[in-house]
This record gives structure tokens, C-alpha cells and sequence, in this order.
């Protein structure tokens, strides 16, 4: 398998941040779980919690399940006001790359 580009993998976390999918990992569950806890597609949380698993933030519990690896409560850990916050960091990264596609992706105008 290869691995993705960085900046889909930052998209990607990105998405999981903001719909709740990777902090909802804090305790141990499946895919099916999830999607049902956060009202989302059951096909399309299996797909990113594998990509998220391949990314090292989450890792296998359970038969079919997952939790967060140390580098996953690291990103989704509660930070005191003023101090440092990687997702925050990830999502302004996200917010960029996004601003740049959709950039890239107009039509000439004639």
C-alpha cells in the first residue's frame, strides 16, 4: 500500500477532528459504533478509521474495533488555555490546503 500524500492525511485528520470521529475513539469501539453514536456513514467511518489506524492514531481493540494510539490521546488531549495545541495547528493546516484546492480547482474565467 502506498501511503498517501501528507496533505491528504492532514485532511483527513482533519475531517476526523471536526466531525468528533477520532476523540469519540477514546474508548474502545467499532466503526458501526461510532457511526451510529455520531450520525455518520457506516462505510465511510470503517474506510477513515483504517486510514486513521495506517496513520498511527489509532489502533486495533477488540474484534473490529479500535482506540486511540498515544500519538491519538496526544492530539485529542485537553490542553490548559495558552498552551500549545497540535489539532488546532492541524485544522489551520487543513483550512489552508482546502482554501488552495478549491484555488486550483475554479474555472478560468474568460
Amino acid at each position: 500500500m502506498t501511503e498517501a500524500p501528507p496533505w491528504r492525511q492532514v485532511l483527513l485528520v482533519a475531517a476526523a477532528l471536526e466531525t468528533g470521529l477520532l476523540p469519540a475513539y477514546r474508548d474502545p469501539g467499532t466503526p458501526a459504533q461510532r457511526a451510529g453514536e455520531l450520525g455518520l456513514d457506516v462505510r465511510a467511518v470503517g474506510i477513515v478509521s483504517r486510514a486513521l489506524a495506517d496513520a498511527g492514531l489509532l489502533t486495533t481493540a477488540g474484534r473490529g474495533g479500535y482506540e486511540l494510539s498515544e500519538a491519538g490521546r496526544e492530539l485529542t488531549a485537553e490542553r490548559p488555555s495558552g498552551a500549545p495545541d497540535p489539532a488546532a495547528g492541524l485544522l489551520l493546516e487543513a483550512r489552508s490546503i482546502a482554501s488552495h484546492l478549491e484555488i486550483q480547482s475554479d474555472p478560468p474565467t474568460p
